[in-house]
C-alpha cells in the first residue's frame, strides 16, 4: 500500500490557508472536500473532486447507496478513504476551519491509522482564532485569562453543560439553540455583553451585539443565519478611533458622538457628493435600513466594505445582510 490520505484544515477562507495545506492539495489525486468550502481553493487543484455534503454520490467498493442516495455518513467516507490509498493514490480530505475541531477528522485519522494507511495531519484556522481580526480578544489582561470552546448542539435545557466557568465563552453552532445557551448562561450570574458573530473570515461578517435579555430578539431581528459563533465575554466591545462618519436621511437625525467619539454627519437626501466623504472615512456609521439602501447606491459595497461599519439597530443589520455589506458595530 503505497497511498497517503492528507487530513486538511483550510481555516475559513482562501486567505487563511496554509501553505502547508496547499501543498497537500497539490500534491492530491482525489480529493474529497466539505460543501462549504471556498471555492477559490478547489480551483487550485486539478484532480477528481468529491463534495461532501448532499450532493456526494461517490459509491462504496462492492456496496451502492441505497435508495435517494443515502449512506452519506463516516463510515462510509472513511471506506472510500481507504478504497483509494489502496489503489495507491494521494488522497485529500478538505474541511473549513480546523480538521479536529467540532468535526469528524479524527475518527478518520483512527480509522486509516489502525488500517496501516498513511496520513498526514494539516492544522487549519478556526472560527475562534480570526476574531482577533474584528477587535475581538478572547483573553486579556485583567479581564479574561480562560476561554472555554463549546459546542451548542450539546446544549439542552435539561441537561448539564461543562466549561461554563471560564472568562469568556465561545459557542459553536449556536444559531438555531440560542435560547437554550442563554439560559444557562444567565445561572452565573455574572456581567457579560454578548456577540453573535457571522461569517467570522469572510467579507461580509456581521458582529451582532447585545445583553443576555435582548441577543436571542436582537439574532432574529437582524436575521442572522449559520454559520456563525456566540461570544460572551466580560470585555465590552467599542469602536476605537478618533473620528466616525455618519451617514442618514434627514428624518433620522444624527448624534454629535458615540461612545464618547465625535461624529461628522452627511445627509444622504441631499445635493451634495459624499464619494471623496466616502473614500477618505474610516469608521463609517448608517443609521437606518433607509439610509444603508441609499448609501450602497451612492458608493461600490467593495469601498464601503473596506471600512469599520457601525449600523444603527437589527433592522439596518439585517439590511445590510441583504445588501451583502460588513457589520462591524451595531449601536
Amino acid at each position: 500500500m503505497d497511498g497517503k490520505v492528507y487530513l486538511v484544515g483550510c481555516g475559513l477562507g482562501e486567505k487563511h490557508l496554509t501553505l502547508q495545506a496547499l501543498k497537500a492539495i497539490r500534491d492530491s489525486e482525489v480529493i474529497l472536500y466539505d460543501r462549504l468550502l471556498d471555492k477559490r481553493i478547489l480551483e487550485k487543484a486539478e484532480c477528481k473532486k468529491i463534495p461532501l455534503g448532499k450532493k456526494m454520490r461517490e459509491p462504496m467498493p462492492h456496496e451502492g447507496w441505497g435508495k435517494k442516495g443515502k449512506g452519506k455518513n463516516q463510515e462510509r467516507i472513511n471506506k472510500l478513504l481507504l478504497k483509494y490509498a489502496n489503489e495507491g493514490k494521494t488522497v485529500a480530505v478538505l474541511k473549513v476551519g480546523d480538521i479536529f475541531h467540532f468535526s469528524r477528522g479524527f475518527d478518520a485519522y483512527r480509522f486509516l491509522r489502525s488500517n496501516g494507511v498513511e496520513v498526514e495531519v494539516v492544522p487549519g484556522v478556526s472560527t475562534h482564532q480570526v476574531l482577533s481580526e474584528l477587535g475581538i480578544p478572547l483573553t486579556y489582561r485583567d479581564g479574561s485569562s480562560s476561554v472555554s470552546l463549546i459546542n451548542a448542539n450539546w446544549i439542552s435545557e435539561s441537561k448539564e453543560c461543562g466549561g461554563l466557568d471560564a472568562d469568556t465563552l465561545v459557542f459553536y453552532m449556536p444559531v438555531g439553540n440560542l435560547e437554550n445557551i442563554v439560559g444557562k448562561v444567565r445561572r452565573r450570574k455574572r456581567k457579560v455583553y454578548c456577540m453573535l458573530v457571522e461569517n467570522a473570515g469572510k467579507e461580509d461578517y456581521r458582529v451582532i451585539s447585545g445583553g443576555l435579555g435582548d441577543i436571542v430578539r436582537l439574532a432574529g431581528e437582524a436575521l442572522v443565519e449559520p454559520p456563525a459563533i456566540f461570544v460572551v465575554s466580560p470585555y465590552e466591545r467599542k469602536p476605537y478611533c478618533k473620528r466616525i462618519t455618519a451617514f442618514y436621511m434627514k428624518g433620522d437625525g444624527c448624534a454629535r458622538e458615540i461612545d464618547g467619539i465625535p461624529v461628522e454627519g452627511y445627509p444622504l437626501d441631499s445635493s451634495r457628493s459624499l464619494s471623496r466623504v466616502i473614500k477618505e472615512a474610516e469608521t463609517l456609521y448608517v443609521k437606518s435600513p433607509q439610509a444603508l439602501d441609499r448609501l450602497c447606491k451612492t458608493a461600490p459595497v467593495k469601498l464601503l466594505n473596506s471600512k469599520t461599519i457601525l449600523v444603527g439597530g437589527a433592522a439596518t443589520a439585517a439590511s445590510s445582510k441583504k445588501a451583502g455589506l460588513h457589520v462591524d458595530f451595531m449601536i
